[in-house]
């Protein structure tokens, strides 16, 4: 039977909560890994994976206003005439609404309508990790891995021995397992006395 021990990988990347989505995105791809575990000391605290930073930039936005609510032409009032004083009153409101959407207008024309901030760099990996924690110990059975992994929908399993991570074993890893034969079974018969 292959145990944990046999294929995981010991030598763990992880991941700071306090750290920005940027700097846990930059170091998972430089590594060419789908994910790794957050550690605050040598607690694990999370794991943080792609589909947790995909799922955190698709969600909306807490808090923060996309514009504000527009009148509609029931809202409007009926004016017979328009003198000199409410026409400028009209124009002073749409350049009072560019002025709101904008902020500096020189600052808009050399950004080129690229956006000013790096949302990747106002979050932290706390907010975006998954803190459901799915772990074995190195002497279960690779395949009680295959089968957590199956069952909760994940592509890693932590390794903890006395409350340390020690390792993590990914689907990559069984994949390779598998491809190698090392999850072969083997069935021996023995001649059995009379």
């Amino acid at each position: 039977m292959l145990r944990l021990r046999d294929i995981m990988t010991r030598d763990v990347v992880t991941l700071d909560p306090e750290m920005t989505l940027r700097e846990a995105m930059e170091i998972l791809t430089s590594r060419h890994l789908s994910g790794a575990p957050v550690l605050s000391g040598k607690k694990v605290v999370g794991v943080l994976s792609a589909g947790d930073l995909l799922a955190f930039a698709a969600a909306p936005s807490n808090g923060e206003s996309h514009g504000e609510e527009s009148a509609t032409t029931d809202d409007w009032e009926p004016q017979d005439e328009m003198s000199d004083e409410q026409d400028e009153s009209d124009s002073a409101f749409f350049t009072d609404m560019w002025d709101e959407q904008t902020g500096d207008t020189n600052d808009v024309i050399e950004s080129r309508g690229e956006p000013s901030s790096d949302p990747l760099s106002n979050h932290v990996v706390e907010e975006a990790m998954t803190k459901t924690l799915r772990w074995l110990s190195p002497n279960s059975d690779v395949r009680s891995a295959a089968d957590m992994m199956r069952k909760f929908g994940i592509h890693r399993v932590l390794v903890v021995s006395r409350g340390q991570l020690v390792g993590i074993i990914s689907a990559m890893d069984i994949a390779k397992a598998v491809a190698d034969a090392k999850l072969t079974s083997r069935a021996y018969v023995f001649n059995q006395p009379e």
